[in-house]
């Protein structure tokens, strides 16, 4: 039973490392502005995954570039799921830096400036939630959410669906 968790904990892990990977390698080698949009993806995506982890587990081990489970095999949990929110945030703030408002190339499915921020906006209100379980203030967040939210609406590139339910018809 929580085995399919474990392994889809395990995929998104491996999914990091090779996130991780590719963003050492560009820094080696010294290629940011040839590779920005691809850094922004990666930053994109690796902020998705650990939005999965942090929803499902809380605070999980924050691997950083040149971090593997082979060299890093039994890292320290942060210290509060705080921190893993800030690193989400960090790296969606920095994939909306990098990214566009259309996908690279013109193909659909990659990581843009809107899913960024989109995604910032989630974050900043699970950001918020948790100042409000500590009874902190949480309308800096809620605020954040709103300014990354509204520049999505703004751009003009999305669309509200007008009927909800057509979000969920398989035809």
């Amino acid at each position: 039973k929580y085995s399919v968790l474990i392994d889809y904990y395990d995929q998104v892990y491996r999914i990091i490392g090779a996130i991780n990977e590719f963003e050492e390698e560009v820094l080696i080698t010294k290629n940011e502005g040839q590779f920005q949009t691809l850094i922004g993806e990666a930053h994109a995506l690796r902020a998705f995954c650990y939005m999965y982890l942090a929803q499902t587990w809380g605070k999980v081990p924050l691997r950083d570039v040149g971090e593997t489970l082979i060299n890093i095999e039994n890292k320290e949990y942060p210290a509060d799921e705080e921190e893993v929110w800030a690193y989400i945030i960090d790296n969606l703030s920095s994939a909306a830096d990098f990214l566009s408002w259309q996908p690279r190339d013109g193909i659909n499915g990659r990581p843009t400036k809107g899913m960024a921020l989109s995604y910032l906006g989630e974050a900043y209100l699970w950001r918020a939630y948790l100042a409000r379980q500590k009874g902190e203030d949480d309308i800096p967040f809620v605020n954040k959410a709103r300014e990354a939210l509204g520049k999505v609406i703004d751009s003009g590139t999305y669309k509200l669906e007008p009927c909800y339910s057509n979000l969920w018809d398989g035809d």
